[in-house]
C-alpha cells in the first residue's frame, strides 16, 4: 500500500505540472484573443464613425451589416483610410469589391461568397448604435 501512495505521488506531480502550464497556456490565448477582438471592434467603430460623419446614415446603414462581418483588421483599417481619402461612399465600396476580387470572396470575412449588391432603403433601416465612451 505504501508503495502505491508513492507512486501515486509521483505521478501525481508530473500531471498537476502539465495542468498549470495547460491552464496558463490557456488564459495567455485567451488574453490574445481578447485583444484581437479589442483591435478588430475599435477598427470597425472607427471605419463607421468616418463613414457616417462623411457619407451620412442612408448608406452607410445599409452596408453597416457588410462591414461588421468583416473580421480582417487590416482591411477594416484599409477602408477606413480610403473613406478618409475618396469623395463617395461608393468609392469605398468598391475597394471592398475590388479587395475581394483580388483576394477572394471569402477574404474578410465568415460569409461566404456573399455578393456586395444595393439594396433599396426601407423603412426599418436604421443607422447601427455605437457605444459612446
Amino acid at each position: 500500500m505504501k508503495h502505491e501512495s508513492l507512486l501515486d505521488r509521483l505521478m501525481e506531480q508530473p500531471l498537476a505540472e502539465a495542468r498549470q502550464k495547460a491552464r496558463e497556456e490557456a488564459r495567455q490565448e485567451g488574453i490574445q484573443k481578447g485583444r484581437e477582438l479589442g483591435m478588430r471592434e475599435n477598427a470597425l467603430d472607427n471605419l463607421l464613425e468616418v463613414l457616417d460623419v462623411r457619407f451620412h446614415e442612408q448608406d452607410v446603414a445599409l452596408y453597416t451589416p457588410i462591414f461588421e462581418a468583416i473580421t480582417d483588421v487590416q482591411l477594416l483599417r484599409q477602408l477606413l483610410h480610403t473613406a478618409l481619402r475618396v469623395p463617395t461612399f461608393d468609392d469605398v465600396m468598391q475597394t471592398l469589391k475590388d479587395y475581394r476580387k483580388n483576394n477572394g470572396p471569402n477574404t474578410g470575412s465568415p460569409e461566404r461568397n456573399k455578393p456586395i449588391a444595393r439594396q433599396p432603403p426601407g423603412e426599418t433601416d436604421v443607422p447601427r448604435q455605437r457605444r459612446r465612451k
